[in-house]
């Protein structure tokens, strides 16, 4: 059974059906820069105030829906490179926020029955 963790409104053209849990995950980013020294300790500093996290999502969406999608990608999330608001688990007690995402590189669709494409991705969200 897949059940949806995502849910994402694009202004353009509506509700998308969330991205399922297969493949869903994701990788909280090093905060901090490690200096070897010759002699002694490393040091070891912060790099961020706010650490990003780098999610994996993936959607299954009808041939239609990826039509949307692909357009929404390119004009109004500027082929990845906007941020967009989405509703995601994020780890904190099971508890669905919502949070700033934006794409890290292009999506990637695989045709895997009649008419639906499975859509992966990963996605960059700030204050995770």
């Amino acid at each position: 059974m897949l059940l949806p963790l995502l849910v994402v409104t694009l202004p353009d053209i509506g509700l998308l059906p969330p991205p399922i849990v297969t493949g869903y995950g994701f990788v909280p980013d090093d905060g901090t820069v490690r200096t070897d020294m010759d002699t002694g300790s490393a040091r070891v500093r912060g790099r961020f105030t706010s650490i990003p996290d780098t999610y994996s999502v993936t959607w299954r969406l009808k041939a239609s829906e990826l039509a949307d999608f692909r357009t929404w990608f390119r004009d109004t999330a500027a082929a990845g490179a906007a941020w967009f608001p989405l509703t995601l688990a994020d780890g904190s007690y099971g508890i669905f926020g919502s949070h700033q995402c934006r794409f890290v590189g292009t999506y990637k669709p695989t045709l895997v029955s009649n008419l639906v494409w499975e859509v992966k991705a990963s996605l960059e969200v700030r204050n995770a």
